[in-house]
């Protein structure tokens, strides 16, 4: 993460949590698209559910005494149980056309409620249920569980900080329900990304308390209108994120999906000072003046890994014998003492061929290899 990219991060999440503070939604919907530029989607929805629980359990805490309990209840315990299934359903179901259909759905919440349609919708209990069920499971997919939500309460009629604080709520018993789902398949990746993780915490727990103290400034009416413009928003931008680029064919509207894959790579000795009574001319080859003098050569095997772009590498690193090596690639080193195995996570993020070598003096140039990773957009449907 560059320092450039870390304010980007702080910036957008003040911006979500004071809109999250005053329209129930926006953390997951502005951070998401963010924290995929550097992870992928897949991880990104996974790693903004941390700021989102913590933000949205200090926005509960401060209005914990305006949550409606009858909405709460019927529609929060639903919501819950579907983001669960939802959460779960993620790590399988590709959620591009789910995004473009609920991308329209809350496009058209935001309209009914701007020309007053929306006001004369009123959910009964068994309606508050399916409603809550559907928004909970269709948000763990999606990725944007807050505005599906938000769209689903403006059928309740309830002042305005109570609309906040029982979307609120209700988030909780999602997020409760989807972290540890989230923890449990992505741990690996969720450590690899947990600097970006702490910034965008520290950005949303500003935005919160500064938008909760705006949120009493604002008429009831008032209110209602910004929530309709915003999801107006967040439905645009749902669909304008699932575009095709211009120009691409059928087959590469199906794009390909990331996968985590498991590597291991072992240190081999080839030519080593342990080697000369087996081998008599390497006492001239290791001698002052030889070919090999200050060196030994040892290689990585294999020597090649090749992987797509956006895939998460999980390598096993072994080394058998007891001389100490490193792995190393432009913007990830790993040290290999003797006799250990060692593991490491690294994401492939841009299509490229990339060396790697053994950082011991004596071991280069021998000791190198490469990662190759392949194009995305040339796997798609693959």
């Amino acid at each position: 993460m560059t320092l450039l990219f870390g304010a980007l991060v702080i910036l957008v999440g003040l911006a979500a949590a004071g809109i999250a503070a005053i329209a129930g939604f926006g953390i997951g919907s502005l951070l998401t698209p963010v924290l995929a530029i550097e992870t992928g989607t897949k991880v990104a929805v996974a790693a903004v559910a941390i700021p989102h629980v913590v933000a949205t359990a200090q926005r509960f805490w401060l209005l914990r005494r305006h949550v409606d309990r009858r909405v709460l209840v019927g529609f929060g315990v639903a919501s819950a149980i579907g983001g669960l299934a939802g959460a779960l359903v993620h790590a399988w179901v590709s959620s591009r056309a789910l995004t473009v259909v609920f991308g329209i759905v809350v496009a058209l919440a935001g309209v009914s409620e701007l020309t007053g349609w929306m006001r004369r919708v009123r959910w009964g209990r068994t309606s508050a249920w399916i409603a809550g069920a559907l928004s909970g499971a269709l948000g763990g997919m999606v990725g944007n569980q807050g505005g599906i939500r938000t769209a689903a309460l403006l059928g309740f009629e309830v002042p305005k900080e109570s609309f906040v604080a029982t979307a609120t709520a209700i988030g909780l018993f999602v997020d409760a329900a989807r972290l540890p789902v989230y923890l449990a398949t992505q741990w690996r990746d969720l450590m690899e990304v947990w600097p970006l993780v702490l910034v965008a915490t520290i950005g949303v727990v500003v935005g919160t308390l500064a938008g909760t103290k705006l949120l009493g400034h604002i008429e009831h009416s008032t209110f209602r209108r910004m929530i309709g413009v915003l999801l107006v928003a967040l439905g645009i931008l749902m669909l304008a994120a699932c575009r095709p680029d211009r120009g691409a064919t059928a087959s590469s509207v199906s794009h390909y999906r990331p996968q985590g894959r498991t590597v291991t790579i072992t240190t081999v000795p080839l030519l080593v000072k342990e080697q000369q009574q087996v081998f008599p001319f390497l006492k001239e080859d290791f001698a002052k003046g030889g070919v090999l003098e200050g060196k030994e050569v040892y290689a990585f095997s294999p020597s090649t890994v090749t992987v797509v772009e956006g895939d998460t590498i999980h390598f096993t690193f072994i080394n058998p014998e007891d001389d100490v090596h490193s792995f190393v690639l432009p913007d990830l080193a790993v040290s290999l003492p003797g006799q250990r195995t060692v593991t490491a996570t690294y994401v492939a993020k841009r299509a490229d061929v990339y060396p790697f070598v053994c950082a011991v003096q004596a071991h280069l140039p021998m000791m190198s290899g490469q990662l190759v990773v392949l194009s995305a957009t040339g796997m798609a449907g693959k």
